[in-house]
């Protein structure tokens, strides 16, 4: 038992190994997305630790300045302008003061006051007492009020920052995967999923230099000379950050214009390989379409879902909003919940359409049901409305993952239609011949077959049949498409034949049309030797007749190309008539010429012609 999972094991292993090199695209896609997920991680969370640090160095002041009432309030951008407000925007009770805008001239004081609401009461709110300070180390660290509402909005997007570059670096970790499962499945829908990640990253990088050329300008520009006094906490910390933003999105460019090319080389040669191996019809080939979107928007929807439901529960509970939300823990219940739906509506989606299990599909309609209700509803709350439009991340997450939350539920009806027409039974055998190590051939059709490149010649020369006309006939043709892969034709059916019945029955292709010459390319000037292992008198004799009288019939047209069995050569003789006797035609086969190389001697003349083949010493009837 040992012996057979190690055999098994290694089986596998070798055909996974085949998968990931079987062209140079699969190993310079897997060399890009390796090169680049290290990369890209190792910038990542430098990026992290240089957030975490700045965090950390704005927390360390706001402890030291001891404010007191400046923690009321919720400062945030609203229409361009640095503002307090002392609730959720649109509220109706709702207020703001502009601490910092455009029109302002860099001033550090300003009562404007912009009234969200025309019902809003008190809408004017003065933060103008003086903030208590704590001395560190004999030292006073005194600072506005101002000052502090502008540091805590500043502390509260650099950790929305610290949220997205969790989101980021596990983001590169879920490509690296996708790459390995386009590679190990030969799958399209990972193929384009990787793709639109790719693409996604690269969006998303390009949002964090401009971000953080924003945050430096409003930090230098706006908080230190006039909010803050002059009063400069982060120094060059700003530069740093923005050194690696644009290390990070010229590595994201550069792998995203390889993978792109490299994507586009391995479509066509799985998408000529979808089929090719089994010949499914044209209706099972538009069902396993829908299948594989599916499965793409299955892909898509696990991850951003899961990301943006980490990232709202976080802010939620840790962010400066969290003394706003008055539903806290019921969005922590819901939130919940839907996480561990998740996983099983992943699963189920994966598995229910293959197997064309109705319990299972019935499962993830309630699921899927459940999440879009949720998603939807969670629009008409104030406070997720407000963390929808005040962070871009955030709102790139949540639309990616509710729109592909409604394309893979409407896909799933969509598949639920094409159940019992077919695709199951396909998947099964397949699953049924990989578990017994059987490896599908590949048939191509008369465009895609590789064997068309280049045209088939055959040249017949014997003038001993040409009534001496002496002609020399010079005949090119194309291969055609194997004759197992003509979805228009009878299937054929194998049998076990004895190997000197195969070779005794083995015709031609029609489409070749081979007219007898006096000598056959590649047996002139060769020994005639008798065979060795002679056979009985009775056996010869009958061979020779079938022979003689299957050599006329060999012309007709209605004769099938290919005999399986001593018994069908019978039942094809008994069913055409015999034309008048002619002399014998030497039959070739149309590998004929690559056979001769691979034989010592042979020998015809008369009735009776032998090959003797010394690769395997037995000897052929043709």
């Amino acid at each position: 038992m040992k012996l057979l999972k190690l055999s098994f094991l290694s089986a596998r292993s070798k055909s996974l190994y085949t998968r990931l090199t079987l062209t140079r695209f699969t190993i310079l896609y897997l060399s890009f997305a390796l090169a680049s997920c290290t990369i890209l991680v190792i910038l990542q969370a430098i990026t992290l630790v240089e957030n975490h640090a700045g965090v950390d160095a704005l927390e360390d002041i706001l402890a030291q300045a001891g404010a007191t009432r400046a923690q009321d309030g919720l400062p945030m951008i609203l229409n361009g302008n640095l503002v307090l407000c002392d609730g959720i925007p649109n509220r109706p009770s709702a207020s703001c003061r502009v601490l910092w805008g455009w029109n302002m001239g860099g001033s550090s004081l300003n009562n404007e006051t912009i009234s969200l609401n025309p019902r809003a009461v008190d809408s004017i709110r003065h933060f103008s007492a003086p903030v208590d300070t704590r001395a560190i180390g004999g030292e006073f660290l005194d600072l506005p009020n101002n000052c502090i509402y502008s540091l805590r909005w500043l502390l509260d997007t650099l950790q929305d920052n610290m949220r997205e570059d969790v989101v980021t670096l596990c983001f590169q970790f879920w490509l690296i995967s996708l790459a390995f499962i386009t590679l190990l499945n030969e799958s399209i829908p990972h193929l384009a999923a990787c793709l639109f990640g790719h693409v996604l990253g690269t969006g998303w990088a390009g949002y964090r230099v401009q971000s953080t050329i924003r945050l430096t300008y409003m930090y230098r520009k706006a908080i230190v000379p006039g909010l803050c006094l002059g009063k400069d906490f982060l120094g060059g910390w700003w530069d740093q950050r923005l050194t690696h933003a644009i290390g990070i999105i010229v590595v994201n460019t550069c792998t995203l214009a390889a993978l792109m090319y490299l994507s586009c080389r391995l479509f066509k040669v799985y998408a000529s390989q979808s089929f090719a191996r089994v010949g499914a019809p044209d209706k099972i080939r538009r069902i396993y379409r829908i299948i594989l979107l599916f499965s793409a928007s299955l892909q898509l929807t696990g991850f951003f879902s899961l990301a943006s439901i980490g990232i709202w529960l976080d802010k939620i509970n840790q962010g400066i909003i969290s003394r706003f939300t008055s539903h806290g823990k019921l969005y922590l219940a819901l939130f919940i919940v839907t996480l561990v739906l998740m996983i099983p509506w992943l699963v189920l989606g994966w598995v229910c359409v293959r197997r064309e299990c109705l319990r299972r599909y019935g499962i993830f309609c309630v699921i899927s049901l459940f999440l879009v209700t949720l998603f939807t509803a969670l629009f008409f709350s104030p406070v997720y409305r407000f963390i929808f439009l005040s962070w871009s991340f955030f709102a790139t997450m949540t639309v990616t993952s509710y729109v592909c939350v409604v394309i893979a539920s409407i896909l799933g009806i969509m598949c639920r239609l094409n159940f019992g027409k077919g695709l199951a039974h396909y998947f099964q055998v397949n699953e049924a011949l990989a578990g017994v190590n059987f490896t599908a051939g590949t048939f191509y059709d008369d465009k895609a077959d590789p064997e068309n490149a280049l045209p088939l010649p055959v040249k017949l020369s014997d003038a001993k049949y040409l009534d001496g006309r002496g002609h020399h006939l010079v005949l090119t043709q194309t291969r055609s498409s194997s004759v197992y892969s003509r979805s228009g034709e009878d299937p054929i059916i194998l049998s076990s034949t004895p190997p000197d019945v195969k070779s005794l029955i083995a015709v031609p292709h029609k489409s070749l049309a081979i007219i007898p010459t006096p000598q056959i390319r590649g047996f002139q000037d060769t020994e005639i030797k008798e065979d060795i292992l002679t056979p009985a008198p009775a056996r010869r004799k009958s061979l020779v007749s079938l022979t003689n009288r299957a050599g006329p019939l060999l012309q007709v047209s209605e004769l099938p190309e290919r005999l399986s069995s001593l018994a069908g050569l019978q039942q094809a003789l008994n069913e055409f008539p015999l034309p008048p006797a002619v002399a014998p035609l030497p039959m070739v086969s149309r590998y004929a010429i690559s056979t001769v190389s691979q034989m010592s001697s042979a020998r015809y003349g008369g009735e009776d012609r032998e090959i003797k083949d010394i690769g395997n010493g037995k000897s052929g009837w043709f």
